[in-house]
């Protein structure tokens, strides 16, 4: 197989492992947005102040803005020249960031709505921050214990590995530990099944 050839087998791999991943975490997205939809019918909402029906649509927006970028990388796939397959995974890899930090934004929004009318402010800001810092600590750094990409890196590209004919990553030497996001494949050392 030559060069171009098994880069072309490599991106459609990523490609397809993306694709894979958006299937799982759309209908949790779309269950929360459901859900948020649903809100307004119900008795109690109408006890909102102007903060907490601030902070409903700042969720329920968030959650719609995050299921559209999650579908985006399908409807790509189906409308965008084949032959244009790194653009399609760039742009895939792009769209689900800004879907996930979108996401984040509507669990954090929708959290302090419900925590303040229950708790408080106090309570709902520390614990909307909370989840913020979660996922910004959860969701762009783990620790690679071999130097290999992990996540993003492994997915578009772009780190010190490539991916075999499995979808395994396959690294270059490396004598230190380093730290890279990990949103769409965990960190596993060399040798370890994955």
């Amino acid at each position: 197989m030559s060069s171009s050839e098994e880069q072309r087998q490599q991106e459609r791999e990523r490609y397809g492992e993306l694709l894979q991943e958006l299937r799982v975490v759309l209908p949790g997205v779309q269950v929360l947005f459901a859900f948020l939809l649903t809100a307004p019918f119900s008795s109690r909402f109408a006890d909102l102040d102007q903060t907490g029906l601030t902070g409903y649509i700042v969720a329920l927006v968030s959650a719609a803005l995050s299921s559209v970028m999650f579908m985006t990388p399908t409807s790509y796939h189906r409308i965008a020249p084949r032959q244009n397959r790194q653009e399609r995974l760039r742009l895939g890899v792009r769209v689900t960031l800004a879907g996930m930090a979108a996401l984040v934004v509507a669990m954090a929004a929708a959290l302090f709505v419900v925590s303040r009318f229950v708790f408080g402010g106090r309570t709902a800001v520390a614990l909307a921050g909370a989840v913020v810092v979660a996922a910004a600590v959860c969701g762009t750094r783990s620790p690679s214990v071999d130097g290999s990409p992990t996540g993003i890196e492994a997915i578009a590209g772009k780190g010190r590995g490539t991916l075999d004919r499995a979808g395994r990553i396959r690294q270059r030497e490396r004598a230190t530990p380093t730290l890279g996001p990990s949103f769409f494949r965990p960190a596993c050392p060399r040798g370890a099944p994955e």
